[in-house]
């Protein structure tokens, strides 16, 4: 019976001075993937994105998303609700990556 309550504490000893550790990287891995995903976003409704030539390509102007013409932001269609993975270039035809969907 005693040896059963020792290793019940020691287990519960284990964990109170190794979960602590565990349960920190997890909050500190959450942290990171909010705020990558914050810059994410704010790079995503900055006026422009760069092609891979660097030309500035704006992101609310008028665009074509298969049937449908509409004014705003390049990266959702407001009319069939389809996310646009890139954006054409006007200068060079090159592509600029939707920021939200970079890897």
């Amino acid at each position: 019976m005693r040896w059963r309550l020792l290793g019940r504490l020691g287990a519960v000893g284990l964990y109170l001075a190794v979960g602590w550790i565990i349960g920190l990287c997890c909050f500190v891995v959450g942290v990171l993937r909010v705020a990558r995903f914050a810059m994410r976003l704010i790079a995503a409704l900055r006026p422009t994105v760069r092609c891979a030539d660097g030309h500035e390509t704006p992101v609310f102007a008028r665009w074509r998303c298969r049937d449908h013409v509409y004014d705003g932001w390049a990266f959702r269609c407001p009319v069939c609700s389809e996310w646009a993975g890139h954006v054409r270039c006007a200068t060079c035809g090159l592509t600029a990556t939707n920021p939200l969907v970079r890897e």
